[in-house]
């Protein structure tokens, strides 16, 4: 029985670039994909995709087929996993989007919606807007440290 791995990507944005001005491609043009995550059943990772290429044991599971790929918004998710400076050979794989069945199952298909209509609690975003026009190879590195987090 395949089991479940939740993939979440984040990238560069501003003012100028920005997802929500362009589609992805004209978006990824102009950002990069500076932090991954993921997490199955008794593992987990944070970290760049250089780092992850170094893991022996997270490259296995990432481009294993007992895996079924999650991700919130599978389409970013799985657009910046197959970009050509990533992982391109994990093109063709199949995922499923939490968003999608959240819809089906009418809840919100914005992540702090459904957290909200799940467990009626905000969700706090003012971390992803502090990296707001933050490159990720002008922090120090114990600031990584706490962004992996």
């Amino acid at each position: 029985m395949k089991r479940d791995l939740l993939v979440d990507w984040e990238s560069y944005y501003d003012d100028d670039v920005s997802i929500r001005e362009s589609c992805f491609s004209n978006y990824a043009e102009k950002s990069y994909g500076y932090l991954i995550g993921m997490k199955t059943d008794g593992f987990e990772f944070s970290g760049t995709p250089e780092e992850l290429k170094a893991d022996p044991e997270a490259m296995a599971i990432l481009h294993s087929p007992d895996f079924n790929l999650w991700a919130v918004n599978s389409n970013f998710d799985q657009l910046w996993t197959e970009d050509q400076r990533y992982f391109p050979e994990m093109k063709g794989r199949r995922w499923q989007c939490v968003s999608d069945y959240a819809v089906y199952h009418q809840l919100p298909r914005s992540l702090a919606g459904m957290h909200k209509a799940l467990f009626g609690a905000e969700v706090d975003n003012s971390v992803r807007g502090q990296m707001k026009g933050v490159h990720w190879q002008e922090l120090m590195f114990f600031e990584q440290d706490h962004w992996k987090q």
